[in-house]
């Protein structure tokens, strides 16, 4: 989803990166557990903060 929306909007959102296999998911094993890994390119921006957000009534 991520990928189409980079490629076919104007929204700037993070773009998936695949890796040598041409997979966006990488599994490897850490400590006898499987995990699920993947990449995104980074976006520019600031952290948010409780002020930045309002609550909705």
């Amino acid at each position: 989803m991520l990928e189409e929306l980079a490629g076919q909007t104007s929204l700037k959102v993070q773009s998936p990166i695949r890796n040598q296999d041409g997979d966006f998911v990488t599994i490897i094993e850490h400590e006898g557990k499987r995990l699920n890994c993947s990449m995104l390119t980074w976006l520019e921006g600031g952290d948010l903060d409780k002020k930045d957000v309002t609550e909705r009534s």
